[in-house]
């Protein structure tokens, strides 16, 4: 019931101000819920979270935290996990929000900020809102629409309330670009002529760099789906405010349509002295969904002093978040490396009891909490979602059976990760790793990802051919790393 619900927090959340001078503009907001909702609610929470902003792809404005569910807990519970979880800067840090009760479709949901005036006092303060709004106040202050006290006047609800809770029909996407003749001179899709180039903007963008855009002839009329899968918030934005833009199609005549791109580029930057001149995407297959797209580096100092190296590529998934947020943003700002310093193995969860995520990604790295994006030791399993052989109502609780079944989806979706064995992985299978350890485990797979998620759903692994190797939860990384680079025997054994 609602009046059992403690939903105190405190005045100020005084850890947050480190993020006031980052740029978390594009960072998804995180969402939680104190109910107990199964795995497909919560899919509908987050997916009506963000309903009203139309992103370009699911979860890239309101995404489920990795650990989204406090079952009857305290709403300062949320707030403590989202402080760690703050660190490691792929949510925004100052904004969340919580499905506080069960029946949040009637009594909406509550977003929570930890800098409620923005100078640094971080004061903390809540409202409830309607599901559907939550993620569209969250965009419209982060780009400039609004404020978070104009929005909870205008948003606040009571429990059971069903209305708008707003003006829906605002414009969201500013002023218009100023007729025909602008729209066309701040195409994002323009490419212009091979040899010159498109017509540049007037001006640098509200923050950073153009980001320069290749793709092949094939995809010749392609070009708006490339930027719209690319472009963060594109349906708000005017042509002018958009950062990703068309540079040139690759002809066919051209063998290797990457290293086109790369002479290209230079010509490009000296016509547009906007265009960031390290770092460029190329999309050069007709399926890029599946085959992921090119991240390109010139080569330099990037803006956070990060050295990129020299004419180097590496393949990313093609989506707004992946791609440009997560990849090319955060290695020029020094949040993410451009490759890992070492191998990076799997960690999947199971009968953990109260044990939390940080606490076991310390043990297993000490280093944990402060490795950079993309340089981590230990990768903890997404959440997961139903899949073949679970039910709608299925609860979400893993078994060692049920890891080796999905493994071979989340290698997949980790395709372009290097760097990531696929043979191997640790399983955290119990609530009391400092004297119990964890399992090493040894797939009966040769980790091929080739063929899709169909190919991957398809897959039968053995239950009875892998093999397990229990040690100290400290050991486990540096024992995994031994076997992978043949300098140690794997000792592990099939399961009894």
């Amino acid at each position: 019931m609602a009046t059992s619900l403690d939903l105190t927090l405190p005045a100020t959340a005084p850890s947050v101000a480190i993020y006031q001078e980052e740029d978390q503009e594009f960072f998804p907001i995180a969402v939680y819920t104190l109910a107990d909702l199964s795995v497909t609610e919560l899919q509908e929470l987050q997916q009506e979270c963000e309903s009203e902003c139309e992103p370009q792809n699911p979860s890239d404005i309101a995404r489920l935290a990795p650990h989204p569910k406090f079952m009857n807990q305290p709403l300062k519970a949320v707030y403590d996990y989202h402080l760690e979880l703050a660190k490691e800067k792929v949510y925004f840090a100052t904004k969340f929000i919580v499905a506080v009760e069960k029946e949040w479709r009637k009594n909406g949901v509550v977003i929570v900020t930890l800098n409620e005036d923005e100078d640094g006092s971080c004061k903390v303060d809540q409202y409830r809102i309607k599901a559907s709004n939550s993620a569209l106040v969250y965009v419209n202050q982060n780009v400039g629409n609004s404020a978070w006290d104009e929005d909870k006047e205008s948003y606040e609800i009571s429990p059971g309330e069903s209305g708008d809770g707003g003006d829906d029909d605002d414009d969201q996407g500013g002023d218009d670009a100023g007729g025909k003749e602008e729209q066309e001179e701040n195409d994002p899709t323009d490419v212009g002529t091979f040899g010159e180039g498109p017509k540049p903007p007037k001006g640098p963008p509200g923050y950073g760099s153009y980001i320069g855009v290749y793709t092949i002839a094939a995809n010749s009329d392609k070009t708006s789906s490339i930027i719209d899968e690319l472009e963060n918030l594109g349906y708000m934005k005017t042509p002018s405010q958009f950062i990703c833009r068309m540079q040139a199609i690759i002809p066919e005549s051209e063998p290797n349509p990457v290293e086109a791109a790369f002479k290209l580029h230079p010509q490009r930057c000296e016509r547009n002295p906007w265009l960031d001149k390290l770092l460029f995407f190329v999309v050069d297959t007709t399926t890029p969904k599946e085959d992921g797209i090119v991240l390109a580096s010139v080569g330099g100092v990037a803006e956070a002093g990060q050295t990129l190296p020299t004419h180097a590529t590496k393949r990313v998934h093609f989506s707004t978040s992946e791609a440009l947020l997560q990849g090319l943003l955060n290695i020029e700002r020094g949040l993410r490396v451009w490759e890992p310093s070492d191998h990076i193995f799997a960690v999947w969860r199971y009968n953990t009891g109260s044990q939390s995520i940080d606490d076991e990604g310390v043990l297993l790295d000490p280093e944990y909490s402060k490795r950079k994006q993309g340089d981590e030791r230990v990768l903890f399993a997404p959440f997961i979602s139903p899949g073949d052989g679970e039910s709608e109502d299925w609860d979400g609780t893993l078994s060692f059976e049920l890891v080796l079944k999905k493994w071979p989806l989340w290698a997949w979706w980790e395709r372009f990760r290097v760097k990531f064995p696929r043979n191997y992985y640790i399983c955290v299978d119990n609530n009391d790793i400092k004297s119990k350890g964890v399992l090493l485990v040894k797939v009966p797979w040769d980790g091929n990802v080739s063929g899709g998620v169909e190919k991957m759903k398809e897959l039968e692994l053995d239950v009875g051919d892998a093999e397990v190797w229990r040690v100290p939860v400290r050991e486990a990384w540096q024992t995994l790393k031994d076997v992978v680079d043949g300098k140690r025997e794997w000792e592990g054994k099939k399961r009894e």
